[in-house]
């Protein structure tokens, strides 16, 4: 945690970077939508890209007037809903704008030269070799295929994949069953210690016991959302015309295979040196993301190299058929005045400049989150910089007092019963417990207790061998073969020994 904190400003700067490009491609979609003419594939990803920008532009620009006027405001302040609800306006009058003005955009010589190249691909698909022996002789092809399957294969050596709760768990230096029998422990001793809050244990355990659910749940939606976006790269190489079911299909299928890749190549995905940033980045997946788009790149590489070469004749010629229909109805409106000094084109770039100078006027820089993560810290009544010197300090603590209980192990005096459970946790909860037998040590324990012994247990702790006693009363007792050193509650989780 205390890593975390210190390096938090680099983690949420990477983190800014990724949802700025989400935004951008999410709105610049929204917005090209209202396209209502014909634009070549990668015109209209580049408009795309630059509405989106616009958008979020705009978007910041807005949510820099909602924000001074909720600034005390703690979930604004951390989650920043005032720039996505700030997109969203400015989405809806650009894409409005966007329809006003390509209405009036007939595009003639555009389509002019879609249906050129079809034809010319409809002739080169008529003087092609055919069948498949054909096909599989075509050096294009081959190397297409090639490097799909290599890339395939590649990932399927290398692939390993990682539980996203798991990871959790690991980063933390720790384990759900350890953190259950902590909690267990904590839970026995709340109920001595009314200083200890029971609701927050409680809170804790149903965080704990739903991590290892919600987690993989989680990494599931993430990484369909993943295969979406890697096979719509995949499928911008795919210039064979084919129905949509096909092209839907392809999409998927090239999708998890891209994340396929992804999973296995991200280990080589490295976004800094400090091991905090790198393990938080990974537990957000960022470096399946990248490494699915790299992997996505490759294999849309591929998938030209192979559909180039391979012609739907049917399909082509229907495509020829739905433009020259586009081309008659934009003839039609080819005679009207230019679309500039038409009523709705005017209205559309009126629409237009005056989001853009509203926000030009207005926008104040980009949102600094590193500093309003820390602004929200400290609205916990304590500074940043404050909190990480009190958790180094008790962090200090602890090592001084794992100091003492060491050297109090190595006099002889009775080392900590809390201690004892969690080390040898593993071996509680399987019930693999070696019985001991001995009588004085027995009274001993009866003794301090003032309870019958059930059964005694040999544990080995820190090179210390101790003995657990279970009594009549439901209570576990520590004891060394010299010394008694106290009793507690069973907890729930190992009541069955």
């Amino acid at each position: 945690m205390i890593e975390f904190l210190e390096n938090s400003s680099v983690i949420i700067t990477y983190l800014q970077i990724v949802g700025y490009v989400m935004l951008i491609l999410l709105f610049g979609k929204i917005c090209t939508a209202g396209y209502r003419n014909y634009i070549p594939y990668w015109t209209r990803l580049y408009l795309r890209a630059v509405l989106g920008f616009l958008v979020l532009f705009s978007g910041i620009s807005i949510s820099n007037l909602v924000y001074a006027h909720l600034e005390h405001n703690r979930l604004v302040s951390l989650s920043r809903i005032d720039i996505i609800a700030g997109c969203l306006l400015s989405t809806t009058v650009i894409t409005l704008a966007v329809y006003l003005i390509s209405r009036n955009i007939p595009n003639t010589n555009g389509i002019k030269k879609a249906i050129e190249k079809l034809e010319a691909r409809l002739s080169r698909a008529r003087k092609s070799p055919k069948g498949l022996r054909a096909k599989l002789r075509n050096p294009v092809i081959l190397l297409g295929t090639a490097i799909i399957i290599a890339i395939s294969v590649f990932s399927a050596l290398n692939f390993r994949y990682v539980n996203l709760a798991d990871k959790v768990y690991s980063e933390l230096g720790t384990s759900h069953e350890e953190v259950s029998l902590l909690l267990n422990t904590a839970k026995t001793y709340s109920s001595a210690n009314s200083g200890v809050s029971p609701d927050m244990i409680e809170l804790a355990a149903f965080i704990n016991n739903m991590l290892p659910v919600v987690l993989p749940l989680v990494q599931g939606v993430a990484y369909l959302f993943f295969a979406l976006i890697f096979g719509w790269i995949c499928m911008t190489g795919y210039v064979t015309k084919s129905p949509r079911p096909v092209r839907a299909a392809l999409r998927l299928g090239l999708g998890f295979l891209s994340l396929f890749c992804g999973i296995a190549l991200s280990p080589w995905i490295v976004f800094s040196d400090i091991h905090t940033v790198q393990a938080v980045l990974e537990m957000l997946q960022l470096n399946v993301l990248v490494a699915g788009v790299i992997s996505s790149i490759i294999i849309g590489i591929g998938v030209f190299l192979i559909s180039v070469n391979i012609f739907n004749i049917s399909g082509i010629k229907k495509s020829i058929k739905e433009f020259r229909e586009k081309l008659k109805k934009a003839k039609e409106r080819e005679g009207k005045k230019p679309f500039y000094l038409q009523t709705t084109s005017v209205i559309g770039i009126t629409l237009l400049l005056g989001l853009i100078i509203f926000s030009a006027v207005n926008f104040s820089g980009f949102p600094d989150m590193p500093a309003r993560f820390d602004e929200a810290i400290s609205y916990a009544g304590i500074p940043k910089e404050d909190l990480i010197n009190q958790m180094k300090f008790l962090r200090h603590q602890s090592m001084e007092m794992e100091k003492t209980m060491n050297r109090s192990e190595v006099s002889g005096e009775c080392p900590d019963l809390y201690d004892v459970l969690l080390t040898n946790y593993e071996t509680l909860l399987k019930g693999e417990l070696t019985p001991y037998n001995n009588s004085d040590v027995q009274s001993l324990i009866e003794s301090g207790s003032g309870a019958g012994v059930i059964g005694m247990f040999e544990l080995d702790y820190r090179n210390q061998r101790v003995i657990l006693a279970v009594t009549t009363d439901k209570r576990i007792c520590l004891a060394t073969a010299e010394l008694f050193c106290g009793c507690m509650n069973i907890p729930e989780n190992i009541q069955g020994i």
